[in-house]
């Protein structure tokens, strides 16, 4: 059908009414002009909109071929026939002879495939369904490219939607700027520090692994096993003030002092509004973020919680996932039979009935008691606020008889005729739980993260 240019200006207020169609702004540059044989995507897949004797046609491609947004034609490439996907879903974009074009994809939106092109610099990687830097070259069979020696720090094209939770409100902003730190679990992945504060999870181009030291994308396939964590990393927590720190190859748990935040790896000068979970969070999420669960089926997957719900992961090709450091590592010649389960995984949790202030937490496969700090009660993997709690108590003997104190390492409680009772420790000595005394604080990793990660 013929439609007069002047009566669509009049209806639109601007020529560039046709390119409402084009939904990925990262690779058009819109020129509000109907050129002679310009040609746009129309509605469907298999329409386009043709510009004739200032004029816009609308044609459709015969035998069910699609029009394609890279070639400017109607196309094998674009599967309109017996289409079916589900929303969301990312696939690689193939040329006439069935070869994959690095810089292209297909996005399922409203059960229909859409063309799309990765913004400039970037390329589309099939596994990790995303726009990831690096750059094609006609002589890799595959198509998918791999980062320059020397590029900028790479990452996942950002999006708004890079967590993907209900829940932000309540996540403890860590980070600001470009900050990266490692996966522990996996070599390909890392955090990177998003617009909105929170560190958000991404992997690596195909054929690189993720240097700690060097802070980007390196050339690579294989993860090394000598170690469980690089000395000195730390790894935030959705709870203000918290997070695990690398010390003497274990993820150690810390909490900084005096209620200060944990920004970019380190404490302060910030405060946090809360000293705990918020009630509404931690009813609300499936898990706790950082969780990891080995799969019972198979050596390769696992399950990671990322911001409160459940993802399934999948080790680099040629690992596999040990379930005693809980990382992806290079796989022996022969895989061993997958063993029994154990009774827990290590960070595990899980609340003790009639007790809401005491928790078991898994270490080393087994389960071992712990107590929430005074004025918090166990929910759902959290030590949250609750009013609810009674001040009084039953003297006991050992680690029960006593409580930390919120984000406060130089003092602790103690249940003394009754009641619990603030106590400080000495001058110089902070508040030991592992063994209820006050002691130095080179023997307390958890009060003592910025003077541990500068040895």
């Amino acid at each position: 059908m013929m439609i007069p240019l002047l009566l669509l200006f009049l209806l639109h207020g601007s020529a560039a009414f046709f390119f409402e169609y084009l939904q990925n702004v990262h690779s058009w540059q819109v020129t509000p002009i109907c050129q002679e044989g310009e040609r746009f995507p129309g509605e469907t897949c298999e329409t386009f909109l043709q510009c004739r004797h200032g004029q816009i046609r609308e044609h459709k491609c015969p035998n069910g071929l699609g029009y394609s947004e890279r070639l400017r034609e109607c196309s094998r490439e674009i599967p309109c026939q017996n289409r079916v996907c589900r929303n969301s879903e990312k696939t690689v974009a193939l040329d006439k002879n069935g070869k994959v074009v690095c810089d292209f994809y297909f996005s399922c939106e409203k059960n229909d495939w859409r063309h799309y092109r990765c913004p400039q610099g970037t390329v589309f990687d099939p596994k990790a369904k995303e726009c990831l830097l690096g750059r094609c070259k006609d002589e890799r069979e595959d198509g998918y490219g791999v980062p320059p020696e020397e590029p900028p720090v790479p990452f996942g094209v950002p999006r708004t939607d890079d967590l993907g939770i209900e829940l932000a409100e309540y996540i403890a902003r860590s980070c600001d700027g470009k900050t990266l730190i490692a996966d522990r679990h996996d070599c390909r992945r890392f955090w990177r520090c998003s617009s909105s504060g929170f560190f958000v999870s991404g992997i690596c181009v195909e054929g690189t692994v993720y240097s700690h030291r060097k802070r980007r994308c390196v050339r690579g396939n294989q993860c090394e096993n000598d170690q469980v964590c690089p000395a000195g990393e730390f790894l935030p927590s959705d709870v203000c003030g918290e997070y695990k720190f690398c010390y003497k190859n274990e993820w150690t748990s810390g909490f900084c002092d005096h209620n200060m935040s944990f920004m970019n790896g380190t404490c302060g000068p910030q405060y946090c509004k809360k000293y705990s979970a918020d009630l509404n969070y931690a009813s609300r999420v499936d898990c706790r973020h950082g969780d990891v669960k080995p799969s019972f089926s198979d050596w390769v997957t696992y399950q990671f919680c990322y911001y409160g719900k459940w993802q399934q992961r999948e080790c680099p090709a040629n690992h596999f996932f040990d379930r005693e450091i809980l990382r992806c590592v290079r796989a022996p010649s022969s895989p061993p039979t997958l063993p029994p389960p154990p009774t827990c995984y290590n960070g595990e949790f899980r609340p003790i009935p009639n007790d809401p202030n005491q928790y078991e937490e898994c270490q080393n496969n087994e389960w071992r008691r712990r107590y929430c700090p005074y004025g918090l009660t166990f929910r759902n993997g959290y030590c949250v606020e609750d009013q609810q709690l009674p001040t009084t108590c039953v003297e006991r003997e050992g680690q029960a008889n006593y409580r930390t104190v919120p984000h406060d390492c130089n003092s602790f409680y103690q249940c003394a005729q009754g009641r619990w009772m603030k106590r400080p420790c000495a001058a110089g000595t902070v508040w030991n739980e592992r063994i209820s005394v006050c002691d130095h604080a080179r023997n307390v990793p958890r009060c003592n993260y910025d003077a541990l990660i500068k040895l």
